[in-house]
C-alpha cells in the first residue's frame, strides 16, 4: 500500500540541521510534512551538507524516519555524505548506512567511499540479512 502522491517534479530536498539533536529531530519532520503538503512524494532527498554533530537519538530518529517513509510508498537519496565530517562517522560506526545503503561509508582505513549519494533500496535486504520495509 502507498501513501505517496504521483508526482513528476524533481523530489523534495530537506537538509539535516548541522546539530541534529532534541528539538532539531521534531524540527526535520515538521519541515517533512509542511514541505509535502498534498501527501508524500514518491522520492525525497536528504541533505547531509551541514551536518556537524549528531546525537544517538538522531541516528535513530534518521533510520525510523526512512523505514516509515518506505512504508508509505516514499524512496530516500541521501546526498553529501562524502565529507571529512564526525558526525557521518558517528553514523557510519552505527551502521545507518549499512543498514539503509547496503554499503559503509568509511572503509577501515578512514579513507571515503567513491559515493557522494546514495539511494536507499525499498524492500531489499540488508547486510544482516534482515528486510528492509517495503
Amino acid at each position: 500500500m502507498s501513501d505517496s502522491v504521483s508526482d513528476t517534479g524533481p523530489a523534495p530536498c530537506f537538509i539535516i540541521p548541522s546539530r541534529f539533536e532534541g528539538a532539531t529531530l521534531s524540527t526535520l519532520a515538521e519541515d517533512i510534512a509542511a514541505g509535502c503538503p498534498e501527501g508524500w512524494p514518491p522520492s525525497l532527498v536528504l541533505d547531509f551538507k551541514r551536518l556537524n554533530f549528531i546525537q544517538p537519538a538522531g541516528v535513530i530518529f534518521l533510520s525510523n524516519l526512512i523505514w516509515w517513509l518506505h512504508r508509505h510508498g516514499t524512496s530516500v537519496q541521501l546526498i553529501n555524505t562524502k565529507r571529512n565530517a564526525e558526525a557521518l562517522r558517528y553514523l557510519d560506526d552505527s551502521r545507518f548506512f549499512e543498514q539503509h545503503c547496503r554499503k559503509k561509508l568509511f572503509r577501515h582505513d578512514r579513507h571515503f567511499s567513491e559515493a557522494s549519494s546514495f539511494h536507499v533500496p525499498r524492500g531489499q535486504r540488508m547486510a544482516s540479512g534482515s528486510r528492509l520495509p517495503p
